[in-house]
């Protein structure tokens, strides 16, 4: 993103608080320069009733994380939508996210 179309982080609050409307399981959490959001269920492994390998993200075998948890963090001409070992679902509504701010902010998607 350019410098100048970065959000503050009361902005990229109110539409965290609006993307993830119905699906938070709390408040979300500000600490490090960016915005903790923990998701309601728990996380799932999909992979591991495949039968066939077919390079799922998460191997059939692999422990799950406590939790579903996204981070937001807001950089100077940057923000970055962080997922750590997430679930399926979790990277799923990460990945929208971060389109979406994407467009809203004529930034670009990077890896």
């Amino acid at each position: 993103m350019k410098k100048e179309t970065v959000p503050g982080k009361d902005e990229v609050r109110a539409v965290l608080d609006e993307y993830l409307r119905g699906i938070l399981a709390e408040p979300l959490e500000w600490g490090g320069g960016r915005w903790y959001a923990t998701l309601l269920g728990e996380p799932t492994n999909p992979a591991s009733k495949c039968h066939v390998d077919r390079g799922l993200h998460v191997p059939p075998n692999e422990a799950l994380p406590e939790e579903r948890r996204i981070e937001v963090f807001i950089g100077e001409d940057n923000i970055d939508v962080i997922t750590r070992r997430a679930d399926e679902l979790t990277n799923g509504i990460a990945q929208r996210l971060a389109e979406m701010l994407s467009r809203f902010y004529d930034g670009r998607l990077g890896v």
